[in-house]
């Protein structure tokens, strides 16, 4: 039985890292995830969304956001709330990329 699970994230897994930066000192908060699918939006009309193509959804989900204002990131080296970039990168692509 462990042979097929093999088999799938032989074929279908990937990785990649969520990520936190804090834009006073740099600290950088990283987590690795495993990945069998990528969630990428065409339309979402509560966000204001509409993407034309692939390309510009992955463009959109790889962009860092910036948390600022209300949603600024409690940076443990700056002991304070700061401006910071969140986002997620693409570390190593599966052979079938389920979209």
């Amino acid at each position: 039985m462990n042979s097929i699970f093999g088999v799938i994230d032989d074929l279908y897994g990937g990785s990649g890292t969520d990520f936190v930066k804090c834009h006073e000192c740099n600290y950088k908060s990283e987590r690795s995830t495993k990945l069998y699918d990528l969630i990428l939006p065409v339309r979402n009309e509560f966000e204001n969304i509409q993407n034309d193509s692939i390309e510009r959804a992955l463009f959109g989900y790889l962009r860092p956001e910036i948390l600022d204002g209300d949603n600024k990131y409690a940076c443990p080296t700056c002991d304070k709330k700061v401006v910071a970039s969140k986002g997620s990168r693409l570390d190593k692509l599966p052979k079938i990329l389920t979209l």
